[in-house]
């Protein structure tokens, strides 16, 4: 899911190239006609947009999350980081954003303006941020399930593990605690899950309990 900033707004096109210095609305003659007023707004400069800000929730895990800090820094774009596994605070923000969402990199754009965006995984992030090519549209890829059992209560689960993201964390159904993904897990599917991470079959690894992948694009 991404919703398009306000950052990201094409300013109107200015086709008037008269040179002659341009004059506040307020500061045009009372007798001047209302069209007259229009044209001149037209031809006031446009003034550009501020800075956008980048905030970026994450885990030190992540593969997915390492990606998009790096196409960041390859296109000079300044961000701010969160470890969402630092403090329950910096978990808890990251799902009132995000209405509840438990799975990283989360990638906020002009956090708390009127023209926030956010995005959840690695793909809708590069779609919000515009960094790198589209591929077009692709064929939507059945998520792979798995059965989670919970480690404080021996729950079990049914859950899908995301293809463009990792989960550190998960809400046990039978005992309501958030559980965290284990040691150096990248996570809970490698902690829990009954059956192996479907990325680590097609190029993955967790070598060093860091997700790494074979490119950017991989699904």
């Amino acid at each position: 899911m991404h919703v398009a900033p306000a950052a990201f707004q094409t300013p109107p096109a200015d086709h008037d190239n008269e040179q002659t210095p341009h004059r506040p609305l307020c500061c045009l003659p009372p007798d001047c006609p209302e069209s007259s007023l229009r044209q001149r707004y037209h031809r006031l400069p446009f003034l550009p947009l501020p800075p956008m800000t980048i905030d970026i929730f994450t885990t030190p895990q992540c593969g997915f999350c390492k990606q998009i800090k790096a196409l960041l820094k390859e296109h000079g774009l300044a961000y701010t980081e969160h470890d969402v596994t630092a403090t329950d605070e910096v978990l808890k923000e990251m799902q009132t954003l995000t209405n509840g969402a438990m799975s990283v990199p989360v990638v906020v754009v002009d956090k708390g303006k009127s023209g926030q965006g956010i995005a959840v995984g690695f793909d809708d992030a590069k779609k919000l941020l515009r960094l790198g090519q589209s591929a077009g549209a692709r064929p939507e890829k059945r998520r792979a399930l798995a059965n989670l059992t919970c480690p404080k209560c021996g729950h079990k689960q049914q859950a899908s593990i995301p293809m463009t993201s990792c989960v550190p964390f998960y809400l046990c159904d039978g005992c309501k605690q958030t559980i965290q993904a284990a040691g150096d897990d990248c996570c809970v599917f490698c902690s829990y899950a009954d059956r192996p991470c479907p990325l680590k079959s097609k190029g993955g690894a967790c070598e060093g309990g860091v997700c790494t992948l074979r490119s950017p694009h991989t699904q």
